[in-house]
């Protein structure tokens, strides 16, 4: 229209050789020899380097058989720096905005994006995201949807010099102590909406130098029949241990087939940090004398008092496995009210 302006565009990259952003340890025990079973893994054998390594771990006349299958045996862990290239990632977008000029004194802009971001990696910032890599020797495994992936989000802006008072649309020739009270007046409108970020699902470590251990899930579809409860976000249900024990005839575990699982890294269908948020103000200035004015200015945040919860526990050996416990930053509806005397 004559005053209001469409953009429609896309975008996209592609990294290669990206920063790990994470340790891992190049002495993890290869995947295959999981199947041995604890019980084998762990069980003492000669030491190789008896007397020539004389201090430590593998000082010893016997070692865990599983220090005879890694890659580095005279090492108990050779670490893999945080800032070693070797990721990659893709990112795909498109992205909507619309600003609008109406006559009456309403102005409005619109901005949408559908999106999508895959990595086999994301960065570590410790208080959000805190990404590990499941198997050294198989990044493959770990390739999902990226850490910070939001696929809709939407954001409205809207600002309004209200039509009431004295030379607006309604009331043009208003009494003049009557337009002082309800003319003048302009409002302000942020509306937010996003579908989060998607949760990652652990169990607690194997060890055998693992970084980190995942759980099985039956489907992804499965997850989602869990409905988002505070006390029960996604469908516990569909996640189990990975890894199988045996027992004995009275209930004793007798060994352990331990296993890395296959949910995985960042699940697309199970997000938190769900937003639906809307702030919104009013204001107006009042003339005093010459040119000294006071301006009022009443707020309101979270309008609508909807949460924006935070993620679940997300850990299956935890007994608050599923349950939100917290909400993030947005917090609850508050308004205030405020004035000041400009001279």
């Amino acid at each position: 229209s004559a005053n209001g302006v469409l953009e429609v565009g896309d975008s996209g990259s592609q990294g290669r050789q990206l920063l790990y952003g994470s340790f891992s340890d190049l002495n993890q025990l290869p995947s295959q020899y999981l199947s041995l079973g604890e019980n084998a893994l762990n069980a003492s054998v000669a030491n190789p380097f008896y007397g020539i390594i004389t201090s430590g771990n593998l000082s010893g006349a016997t070692i865990p058989y599983w220090r005879t299958l890694v890659q580095y045996q005279q090492f108990t862990s050779v670490q893999l720096l945080a800032d070693t290239p070797g990721s990659s990632s893709s990112f795909n977008s498109l992205a909507a905005k619309y600003d609008q000029r109406f006559k009456f004194g309403l102005n409005v802009l619109l901005t949408y994006q559908w999106s999508k971001a895959i990595d086999d990696t994301s960065e570590n910032n410790y208080w959000e995201v805190g990404d590990a890599i499941r198997d050294v020797f198989n990044h493959k495994l770990d390739r999902s949807i990226s850490a910070h992936d939001m696929p809709q989000a939407f954001v409205a802006t809207i600002t309004w010099d209200l039509p009431f008072g004295r030379g607006k649309m309604f009331g043009a020739n208003m009494n003049p102590v009557l337009d002082a009270v309800v003319g003048g007046w302009k409002l302000n409108t942020i509306v937010r909406l996003n579908d989060g970020l998607p949760l990652n699902l652990v169990q607690n470590n194997i060890g055998y130098n693992y970084a980190v251990s995942r759980p099985n899930i039956t489907s992804m579809a499965d997850l989602k029949r869990g409905g988002h409860s505070v006390n029960k976000w996604f469908n516990t249900s569909a996640v189990s241990y990975a890894g199988t024990k045996t027992y004995d005839s009275e209930g004793n575990t007798t060994n352990i087939f331990p296993a890395i699982g296959n949910a995985p890294r960042y699940l697309s269908n199970e997000r938190y940090a769900i937003t639906r948020d809307a702030d919104m103000a009013m204001e107006k200035s009042f003339p005093l004398y010459r040119e000294s004015h006071l301006q009022f200015r009443a707020e309101a945040y979270n309008i609508s008092n909807t949460p924006v919860y935070g993620a679940p526990d997300t850990n299956i050996n935890d007994s608050n496995f599923g349950v939100v416990t917290s909400t993030k930053s947005v917090g609850p509806r508050t308004i205030q009210v405020g004035a000041r005397i400009d001279f």
